[in-house]
């Protein structure tokens, strides 16, 4: 969503009551923000709370002078928003989000893979569990993912599916 103030477009994105906002030029933009913020808190009883808010400068230096503008938190290395871990560069978003997903899906695979469970009840669980999971990030994070990503995806998938044993159908048949 885009806001015009100031005769300038800021980007922000809203989910119920989170609100993640990007500007430009902190210096410059921070105190009218908080300023439009403190109004409509006056009018509706909402406040920012100082405790859960963060600032994380994108391509700029972070300067003394940008934390004496608020009482955020200001974090240089990221910050979690919505169960994904944001990072000031996008290629920290496929290290700090995909790869711990990654172990825990071969991890909570390899708990189930011994569970005396169906063809159908395995593939169930993949649909019902493992595939949100992985949408999810597919959906918010735009990055590059490596093709040895989805080989190890595949692979753990697959050896669950088949509870460790030789594929009754070859993979090609299947698709």
């Amino acid at each position: 969503m885009d806001v015009s103030a100031g005769g300038l477009q800021h980007k922000i994105s809203l989910y119920k009551d989170d609100v993640l906002l990007y500007i430009s030029n902190p210096e410059k933009f921070l105190p009218p923000i908080l300023d439009t913020i403190a109004q409509y808190g006056k009018f509706s009883g909402y406040k920012i709370n100082f405790n859960k808010s963060t600032v994380c400068p994108l391509n700029i230096t972070l300067t003394s002078s940008m934390k004496t503008l608020c009482l955020f938190q200001w974090k240089t290395q990221g910050f979690q928003y919505l169960g994904i871990f944001r990072t000031p560069d996008l290629n920290g978003l496929f290290k700090e989000n995909y790869l711990p997903l990654l172990d825990r899906i071969k991890n909570y695979l390899q708990t189930w893979i011994s569970l005396p469970i169906s063809l159908v009840g395995r593939i169930y669980v993949i649909r019902m569990n493992i595939l949100p999971r992985l949408n999810y990030l597919f959906q918010m994070l735009p990055c590059y993912l490596p093709v040895s990503f989805f080989k190890t995806t595949n692979h753990s998938i697959t050896k669950f599916i088949w509870g460790n044993k030789k594929p009754r159908i070859m993979f090609s048949t299947l698709l």
